[in-house]
């Protein structure tokens, strides 16, 4: 239940003492290159719910959007395996949407018509699993992240890094999780 650099200290210190157990990790722990590369083999196994494509994963070296991401941050001189960067231009993406969307009301870009947008969103995002949605429903779906795929981090010895591999299908629960009715 950990994120940050919790996470790879935890899953490290479980496999030093040799804890044979079961580990899942969070999905803020989910980047290859920023939290499992640096601890290597003792990740390999860990368990995940993915919600987005990794930057750093190769599994995904050839999809359009990461491969536009890793050139504009190489570009700028940033490490493109980094996902902390890449966070970066998701989160831009729901806010370019959310104001394109308030700005195209009739009421025009203003406090009110962003409240509605972020209250009322269906978009695709790019960084988005393939048959993963992006909703918000006001009060009765506000969870705009309900999609994602179990997946186990399998470590690869020769080329010191690792891929997520996905257990199973797409676990898609668009408006079942985020309500705040009591």
């Amino acid at each position: 239940g950990s994120t940050g650099a919790n996470c790879p200290r935890a899953v490290g210190g479980a496999r030093a003492v040799k804890w044979d157990t079961l580990i899942m990790v969070s999905a803020t722990c989910q980047s290859i290159g920023l939290f499992w590369k640096p601890i290597g083999a003792a990740a390999d196994g860990i368990l995940e719910i993915t919600t987005t494509k990794d930057v750093s994963d190769p599994r995904w070296a050839d999809d359009p959007w990461i491969k536009r991401v890793r050139k504009q941050l190489t570009a700028a001189g940033i490490d493109p395996g980094s996902a902390v960067y890449a966070t970066g231009y998701v989160f831009a993406q729901v806010l370019d949407a959310t104001l394109r969307q308030a700005a195209a009301t009739p009421e025009g870009l203003n406090r009110a018509t962003v409240a509605q947008a972020v209250w009322q969103m269906n978009y695709e995002f790019s960084a988005s699993l393939p048959g993963a949605t992006s909703k918000t429903d006001g009060a009765k779906d506000a969870y705009l992240t309900e999609a994602g795929e179990m997946s186990r981090l399998a470590w690869d010895p020769a080329t010191k890094t690792a891929t997520w591999t996905p257990v199973g299908t797409l676990i898609n629960e668009e408006g079942q999780l985020g309500h705040f009715t009591g």
